[in-house]
Parts: C-alpha cells; sequence; structure tokens
C-alpha cells in the first residue's frame, strides 16, 4: 500500500508512506517511502514512520 497510509493494532498506531505486509509470515512494514522504490518517482514528503504506542499498566 502506498501513500500516507496507517497501520493500527489496539491503541497502537504506526503511520508512513508505505506498507508492505507479509501474508505468509503475517509480519508487516512501514517505511517512509511512497513510491515503492520505482525510480524517479515521488517519495513522501516527510519520508519519515511516525508511531503511537500504549503501554499497559505495571500491576504492583
Amino acid at each position: 500500500m502506498l501513500g500516507d497510509v496507517a497501520l493500527t493494532q489496539g491503541g497502537n498506531r504506526l503511520t508512513g508512506g508505505r506498507l508492505v505486509m507479509d501474508l505468509n509470515s503475517g509480519r508487516s512494514t512501514v517505511d517512509g517511502r511512497s513510491s515503492g522504490g520505482v525510480p524517479g518517482a515521488a517519495t513522501s514528503p516527510s519520508g519519515r514512520v511516525s508511531g503511537t504506542f500504549t503501554v499497559p499498566q505495571r500491576k504492583n
């Protein structure tokens, strides 16, 4: 998937330019490229990946 993608699981969220999902392993990768590696194609403006993660509260 290309262009301003978001991967969300529960309260966790990753955003970037490209999402690659391996359906065999279940592994997903988000990176800042929006061109898919095509030479001469535009990349995402920032080229960055951003994430927000929730951390469970510790039990004492």
